[in-house]
């Protein structure tokens, strides 16, 4: 069936009119804006567990705020409801104003309301990007940007994977580039409890920020 010239041109107007009623998301692909909506003020931890540590630089997040979540996985189980299910948070939006960029999980079940979680954001890692560690060196986990912040878990190995974030600016920890992504750690395709922290580009990919965006800031 052959299509007319006016009904090509009513096609072209209808999609540029849904252009224009759907705003564009400065989030990615593979990322989420949620509102914190439960009434929780709700912690950072460098793995999906109670049992955790807190990600050194990221601050409470308050209800009300604008989480940008990035994926889900199961982990332990928070509040008694069965889910035992974490967002892996790049950042937020603080309603009270300012953007805070880091790297860590936070309990589903305290972010947003309703379930399932995973409808929100896909599986870690099935639906996220990954980088594999193959640039000559073995590479250490930080909490911040910059070697200078506390290692959040153990040196990664050449052959392992990283689900990659985002990147933004930090230490010039070799003289030749300041870039750092933000990082959860998979060892090949699975691995229980993955570490969330910072590596240093040069050490994964030679800086090459096109795998990726700039962390929210």
């Amino acid at each position: 069936m052959t299509v007319s010239k006016a009904v090509k041109a009513l096609l072209v107007a209808l999609v540029s009119a849904i252009a224009v009623l759907v705003p564009s998301s400065s989030a990615s692909a593979y990322e989420s804006v949620l509102y914190l909506n439960t009434g929780y003020h709700v912690g950072i931890y460098t793995q999906p567990a109670t049992y955790a540590a807190k990600t050194p630089n990221a601050p409470l997040m308050n209800p009300g705020d604008e989480v940008y979540a990035v994926c889900w996985d199961y982990g332990t189980d928070l509040s008694g409801s069965g889910s035992g299910q974490w967002y892996l948070i790049s950042g937020e939006r603080h309603a009270g104003g300012g953007v805070t960029s880091y790297i860590g999980w936070a309990y589903a079940p305290f972010v947003t309301t309703g379930t399932p979680y995973q409808n929100y954001v896909g599986r870690c890692p099935d639906e996220n990007p990954q980088q594999s560690i193959n640039n000559g060196h073995n590479i250490g986990l930080y909490g911040g940007p910059s070697t200078g912040y506390a290692k959040t878990g153990p040196d990664q190995h050449i052959g392992g994977s990283l689900i990659v974030t985002c990147w933004m600016h930090g230490q010039n920890y070799d003289g030749r580039s300041d870039i750092w992504f933000a990082v959860s750690t998979w060892d090949g395709y699975y691995v229980s409890n993955p570490y969330a922290g910072w590596v240093y580009g040069d050490y994964l990919n030679n800086a090459n920020t096109s795998i990726t965006k700039q962390c929210i800031n």
